[in-house]
């Protein structure tokens, strides 16, 4: 009873000056906007990174031992896929083929402009679409055995119109896009394109380089049986492998790319900063909010407490004002990150996110941040002394 006892106390507290409750959640309003904008672009450039991770079609990666991340091209002989396959509990192995260096990319609408020649990522699968799960270009892998390329309809708009029936140079050589796809740039590739494994090795054979492009593979996905645990098919296969290669179940590897990218690169620190930097700002905001209220109650606060009120019960107003606060503070917020996350989704392909773990998440920030101010806040309403006041 006590606690619905002190409710009305609070909301009154934060209602009866509607202006003053409107700019309070403006403010609060503006530090979660600050936090989520951050957490946005942090979550944006972990998906992004493993975003082709994910749309593997195996439980077990094979990857260069030298290899600290996936930006940083290493590739491993293509022969170490049969090795992988005298493993007990392999199903079947492929490799994975990308290019980025040689594929340039330039749509023939832009003419004699060089400036439109851009390189891409270009990824080769199978007759069935293995190694990709993608459902769209399983369906439309056998469009592209022979002629054309898909598209990732996601790719930045620098590389022109993307439609079926476009016609452009991959690579030198002309092209057309046949269909498209959606899997989503990220913080090295621009844009992505699919093509088949025999268009793959025409088109980036080099002078250079009289090996063929299939003798070495970007990563081979090792698919396993039903049932079996990749950790263990993945220590089985490294007995069968040498020393430059290595086998990790494809999770511990998202994990692992993850984990590069927060700790080892600038860019996942700045966004991670920038995240503590907004909660800063919250509880600055918050705290001059609450401290602001408490002291225009000042005189009620030490009549509550002349009429034999504890501490307890003033601590639990406060707290209570900044929850309210804290929530009616979180909504203009969400939505307005919601209309900017939109946004920036449409303008760089950049795949951000509102999952209800990472909004949740961020509702207990702003709920501890806005407490953490009303704490701070207390301090005069727990100190006035009634005597004093009147």
């Amino acid at each position: 009873m006590a606690w619905l006892q002190r409710v009305p106390l609070a909301w009154r507290n934060l209602t009866h000056n509607r202006l003053r409750l409107i700019l309070a959640s403006a403010g609060v309003g503006f530090a979660v906007f600050l936090m989520f904008v951050q957490f946005g672009f942090r979550n944006a450039l972990f998906d992004s990174t493993v975003a082709l991770l994910r749309q593997l079609d195996g439980e077990v990666i094979l990857i260069s031992k030298s290899r600290k991340a996936l930006s940083l091209p290493l590739n491993i002989p293509r022969a170490r896929l049969a090795q992988a396959l005298s493993a007990a509990g392999v199903e079947r192995a492929t490799p994975l083929y990308t290019e980025t260096n040689l594929a340039r990319w330039r749509n023939l609408a832009a003419g004699d402009d060089l400036t439109a020649v851009r390189t891409i990522r270009a990824i080769a699968v199978e007759s069935d679409g293995a190694p990709l799960l993608l459902p769209e270009v399983r369906q439309q892998a056998a469009r592209i055995h022979t002629m054309g390329v898909l598209f990732d309809r996601y790719s930045k708009a620098v590389y022109g119109r993307i439609e079926p029936g476009t016609e452009a140079e991959l690579a030198g050589t002309d092209t057309q896009i046949v269909g498209t796809f959606q899997l989503g740039t990220d913080f090295t590739a621009d844009g992505n394109l699919v093509l088949s494994v025999p268009e793959f090795a025409r088109r980036f054979s080099v002078p250079w380089n009289p090996g063929s492009p299939l003798a070495t593979m970007d990563l081979g996905v090792v698919k396993i049986a039903a049932g079996e645990d990749p950790q263990i098919i993945a220590d089985r296969i490294n007995q069968h492998l040498p020393e430059d290669t290595l086998a990790m179940p494809r999770e511990t590897l998202i994990q692992r790319e993850m984990q590069f990218w927060q700790d080892a690169t600038p860019i996942g620190f700045a966004f991670g900063f920038g995240m503590v930097m907004g909660f800063i700002v919250g509880v600055v905001i918050c705290f001059q909010i609450l401290s602001s209220d408490v002291a225009d109650h000042l005189p009620e606060y030490a009549t509550l407490k002349a009429m034999g009120y504890s501490n307890f019960y003033l601590t639990g107003v406060v707290l209570q004002q900044a929850v309210l606060l804290a929530l009616m503070g979180f909504v203009p917020g969400l939505i307005a990150s919601w209309g900017l996350y939109q946004l920036l989704a449409g303008m760089t392909g950049l795949p951000m996110e509102l999952s209800l773990g990472r909004v949740s998440f961020l509702l207990l920030l702003t709920v501890g941040m806005c407490v953490i101010s009303g704490l701070l806040a207390l301090r005069k309403a727990l100190l006035v002394d009634p005597a004093e006041v009147f």
